[in-house]
């Protein structure tokens, strides 16, 4: 498989359910992964290279917790369906 090419494929969306309590949501996220199933979505990626960029590395000063940040993901919706002819 080439790996700068990800496929359409079907991924799966969690969450914790609607009416958790925010104090609780922090005290189980260390203990478990949210459960409620939300939906799924189709992804596909692929990775260009650029010519122009500077290839390196660069050693971290310290390593630290990421930020948690929230974010709100828009799309469109269609729903395809098919009727019988008669």
């Amino acid at each position: 498989m080439d790996k700068r090419c990800i496929g359409p494929h079907w991924a799966h969306l969690y969450g914790w359910p609607e009416g958790a309590d925010e104090d609780e949501i922090l005290e189980y996220s260390t203990q478990m992964k949210p459960f409620e199933y939300k939906g799924q979505v189709l992804l596909a990626f692929e990775v260009e290279e650029d010519k122009d960029a500077r290839a390196g590395k660069k050693k971290a000063a310290k390593t630290e917790e990421p930020e948690l940040v929230e974010y709100e993901l828009r799309f469109d919706l269609f729903q395809v369906g098919e009727l019988p002819i008669s």
